[in-house]
């Protein structure tokens, strides 16, 4: 957990500093295309490589397209806000992903995830408007952070779309049909963006 918490943390700080140079649509379909090129060998050796039926494709296109939302909403908002008003944000997904769950999946939420959603949820919007009651109420954020947030809504019903739709395949079979899915749906939604990308090496 600590290392994943890691690997998210600089996401925002990487996609802080690249993400002036290129379409966050482009960036994100470039993510999703190489992870699944990737991860291609280790599924065709271990459970050979099938297309799913045409329904078990919609479970993966419907969990990815959270997936690819949150990211493509990441990356447009740093054009407008900070990698720590991102990183404070995302603090609010678990607390959110909760709420999906009891209503998704009826699970409780227990008094211990309370306990430590409660006070998590106040820290993150403490440092979010500075410690000051009036940018609260006036809801004083900037339209980067308000994206963002959009953008956590959607990442938030990740896990619980993953717990609802799963029917016992193995996770890694899941995970990259996910990645194929997601990487359709940027293909779809940004792929005429693709001649535009300039090239660096010609100096375009």
């Amino acid at each position: 957990m600590l290392l994943a918490a890691g690997l998210v943390s600089t996401s925002f700080t990487v996609g802080k500093a690249i993400t002036a140079g290129m379409d966050p649509a482009i960036l994100t379909l470039i993510r999703f295309m190489v992870a699944a090129l990737l991860f291609l060998p280790f599924i065709r050796y271990k459970y050979g490589l099938q297309i799913p039926a045409g329904r078990t494709l919609l479970r993966y296109s419907i969990i990815s397209f959270a997936l690819t939302g949150f990211f493509w909403l990441m990356f447009l908002s740093l054009r407008s806000t900070t990698a720590f008003n991102t990183g404070v944000i995302f603090t609010l997904v678990p607390g959110i992903s909760s709420i999906y769950s009891a209503i998704l999946l009826r699970e409780r939420l227990g008094r211990y995830r309370i306990m430590a959603m409660v006070p998590a949820t106040i820290g993150a919007i403490w440092v979010l408007f500075h410690g000051s009651l009036q940018r609260l109420i006036a809801f004083d954020l900037n339209s980067g952070d308000l994206i963002f947030f959009c953008g956590c809504l959607l990442m938030a019903f990740y896990t619980p779309l993953v717990k609802l739709l799963h029917r016992g395949e193995a996770m890694a079979v899941m995970t990259f049909w996910i990645l194929v899915t997601g990487s359709g749906w940027l293909l779809l939604f940004s792929g005429y963006r693709l001649p535009a990308v300039p090239d660096r090496r010609s100096g375009c």
